[in-house]
């Protein structure tokens, strides 16, 4: 009798064009009158079937050799093999989340590129990934949404660069792409500049939608590297600089950036030294209100001395690192407690001072405890919730409903609401209307032109107008002139900040700058001059 024999993995079974059994039966020279079914199991799972043909029917036809119980026995137990190797082989080789290469078998596609084109004298590229503002997602969505969104990610990667092309996820959100061959560097800037444009696109996860973006750093190979992590530190290096520059944007890596890399860990490691040590100063800078009742108040600064007679790092060179680094939350709640605490001192010493003036950070407010923090330090220094401001920025609003529950539950503590550097952020009246708002600051650039550039009049004019109908109270600040003050005056505008009255200065300077500006104005109460006070 004739023998045909066929095998197949339960998931290769078709049961659209399939015999009776279930699966194909391929054409034989012998016809097939008798065909038996045997199941291939594997700890009580079915693998797959195994299917004998006979030519002529038989009830029990005479086997030799292999019983098929026997043989589908064996045929089990290979498939199981070869199933869990593959298991073995994907989780050693790719990411089981997006189902991209892992950084093992990236390295060696990596090591395979770079020998080819150091062979043939040819260059390849390799782009460094990192997504902006994913951890806002986990913190708003959770980690399944995450999750989800690095799936997607992961596919638009896959369209951008073609599937033929080796792609990772090397951890996180983190990816990176090889480019084995191209014929300059203008080709891995135009798929940079793809991958950028694709994955600016919105993402809707869970009926939700997601806005991210990538930053990425180019690199050419052989010239950057030959080594999978001399190729990622440059990447990370030129990524970084992206970042810098704005985020959602691509940029090659070049070997000066490494220096600046360098000076900027040594600058992060130096904040971190003087934070522990509170090498940290607060200089408070006056905020006189001429209206009625007059009034003071400051403003609390941080400053960085610099060791050894070296020279003081600025705030605008050590504020911004902070901001990227997340030190700012320590920092910020270092500011907000020493400024608690020297008020308390100043009242306890009989100073009258209306409040202290802090300045905080998106990254503050997003703090689950922050509220909690705010309330501690009123508390521990037996303070009103008045006596405290705090000083947001127009991107603090744009952030909308995610911040909205965080800043009216600093309101409903009693604290006032600065808006720092009105108009020259995302200005919106809508925030002056939606968000408890008591007070707008004027950004030092619209005075700066006071009294004698019209368009500068024209706008502040405008703001103070403007601010005074929604029941704002107002602040100039950067004032340096007489002429300055005496036109914010008259245009509505009492209470300044500047120069003019004083610069920041230490906390043992403030009580001799509350008793000259009483003695002042007693003078120029009878006198109608104004006021000028330098310290």
């Amino acid at each position: 009798m004739g023998l045909l024999v066929q095998f197949a993995p339960l998931a290769l079974i078709d049961a659209r064009n399939a015999g009776p059994f279930g699966f194909l039966v391929p054409p034989s020279p012998h016809p097939v009158e008798a065909l038996r079914l045997q199941a291939l199991r594997h700890d009580g799972d079915c693998v797959g079937a195994l299917c004998i043909g006979y030519s002529r029917d038989t009830k029990a036809p005479q086997e030799s050799g292999v019983s098929a119980a026997d043989f589908a026995d064996r045929l089990s137990l290979i498939l199981a093999n070869l199933k869990q190797a593959e298991r073995i082989h994907r989780q050693a080789n790719f990411d089981s989340l997006t189902g991209l290469q892992n950084r093992h078998l990236f390295s060696e596609q990596v090591g395979a590129a770079t020998l080819s084109v150091s062979a043939g004298g040819g260059m390849g590229s390799l782009l460094y990934i990192d997504l902006d503002h994913f951890k806002r997602v986990n913190d708003t969505a959770g980690h399944a949404a995450g999750d989800d969104l690095l799936r997607v990610v992961a596919q638009r990667l896959i369209t951008c660069v073609g599937k033929d092309h080796s792609i990772a996820r090397l951890g996180g959100d983190e990816f990176a792409v090889l480019l084995p061959s191209i014929a300059g560097p203008d080709d891995a800037r135009r798929v940079a500049e793809r991958i950028v444009a694709d994955i600016e696109r919105p993402i809707v996860v869970g009926a939700r939608e997601h806005q991210v973006s990538a930053s990425i750093g180019m690199t050419v190979f052989p010239a950057d590297g030959t080594k999978l992590e001399e190729l990622l530190k440059a990447g990370d290096i030129a990524m970084y600089h992206a970042k810098d520059a704005g985020r959602a944007r691509a940029m090659f890596f070049q070997t000066e950036m490494q220096q600046t890399l360098i000076e900027r860990m040594k600058l992060e490691s130096g904040m971190q030294r003087a934070l522990q040590r509170e090498d940290f100063l607060l200089h408070y800078q006056p905020i006189v209100c001429e209206g009625p009742g007059g009034g003071l108040a400051v403003e609390a600064l941080v400053r960085w001395p610099g060791a050894d007679q070296a020279p003081w790092t600025l705030p605008a060179v050590f504020i911004p690192v902070a901001e990227e680094n997340g030190l700012i939350v320590k920092l910020g709640d270092w500011i907000l407690r020493g400024a608690c605490e020297q008020f308390a001192r100043w009242r306890n010493s009989g100073l009258r001072l209306d409040y202290v003036s802090v300045n905080v950070s998106v990254r503050q407010l997003r703090e689950s405890g922050f509220v909690a923090t705010i309330l501690s330090a009123l508390q521990d220094n037996d303070m009103r919730g008045s006596e405290l401001q705090l000083e947001i920025t127009e991107s603090v609003l744009a952030h909308g409903a995610e911040l909205a529950l965080t800043l009216a539950n600093i309101a409903a503590l009693g604290v006032g609401l600065a808006l720092d550097d009105f108009g020259t952020g995302y200005s919106s009246l809508s925030y002056l209307r939606s968000y408890p708002i008591q007070t707008v600051k004027i950004d030092r650039s619209f005075i700066v032109g006071l009294p004698h550039d019209p368009a500068a009049c024209r706008l502040a004019e405008s703001i103070i107008v403007m601010c005074a109908a929604l029941g704002k109270r107002v602040v100039a600040e950067g004032v340096e002139s007489e002429e300055q003050r005496q036109f914010l005056r008259h245009a509505g505008c009492s209470t300044i900040q500047g120069y003019l009255l004083g610069r920041p200065m230490e906390a043992a300077d403030i009580p001799g700058f509350a008793r000259r500006l009483r003695s002042i104005v007693n003078t120029t109460a009878l006198k109608g001059d104004g006021i000028a006070i330098a310290s």
